[in-house]
């Protein structure tokens, strides 16, 4: 179970898992790193493959989410690129 303060962002990531995420508590933004957003809102489940993605809480009040992370394997592009973990950088508030 994660917490994620409000007005605060979690950066663009992506990990070589596939992703349950279960919004328990409030609201989330989803982002993505094309632009992509959707909100999801407490009930609502996020499902995420090998993209790269990112949270962003806008409210005033705290989001509590569940993840559930299962080993992948790595994505490998029609060119033989893999595409590797991105890890955080740093976390900011906005």
């Amino acid at each position: 179970m994660s917490e994620i303060p409000p007005h605060y962002s979690v950066p663009i990531h992506r990990t070589q898992t596939l992703d349950y995420a279960i919004v328990t508590k409030g609201e989330i933004w989803a982002t993505l790193d094309g632009g992509e957003e959707k909100l999801v809102k407490a009930g609502e489940v996020i499902v995420q493959g090998g993209a790269n993605h990112g949270y962003e809480n806008r409210t005033d009040d705290v989001v509590r989410i569940m993840f559930i992370l299962m080993g992948a394997e790595k994505i490998v592009l029609e060119n033989g690129d893999i595409l590797e973990e991105t890890a955080f950088k740093n976390l900011k508030s906005s």
